[in-house]
């Protein structure tokens, strides 16, 4: 069962990867076409950005247009997942030689 989540969850992080790697060019064509060749696209990060500030409140119940209406029970809970995540690098990080 570990395997078939493994594999969806693999395939959709993929899917979203190439979302992220597609608008950043179709973004860079469009702008070269309407503004030259010196007109660059925002860098992927951008979007990758875009889409966790989207999923981020997809999760906390937040409407994405106007940001408001968001549970910040939920929001404080993933804030600290994440802060989690930071310390735990940070940590590794003191640990490598």
């Amino acid at each position: 069962m570990i395997a078939i989540f493994s594999d969806a969850t693999g395939a959709m992080l993929a899917r979203i990867q190439e979302a992220v790697v597609e608008a950043n060019q179709t973004v860079a064509l469009q702008l070269r076409a309407a503004f030259g060749e010196q007109q660059e696209a925002p860098p992927v990060d951008y979007y990758m950005a875009v889409a966790h500030q989207h999923l981020f409140c997809q999760l906390c119940e937040a409407d994405y247009e106007t940001l408001s209406g968001g549970n910040t029970a939920i929001a404080e809970a993933i804030i600290a997942n994440c802060k989690g995540l930071a310390s735990h690098w940070e940590n590794a990080e003191r640990q490598t030689p």
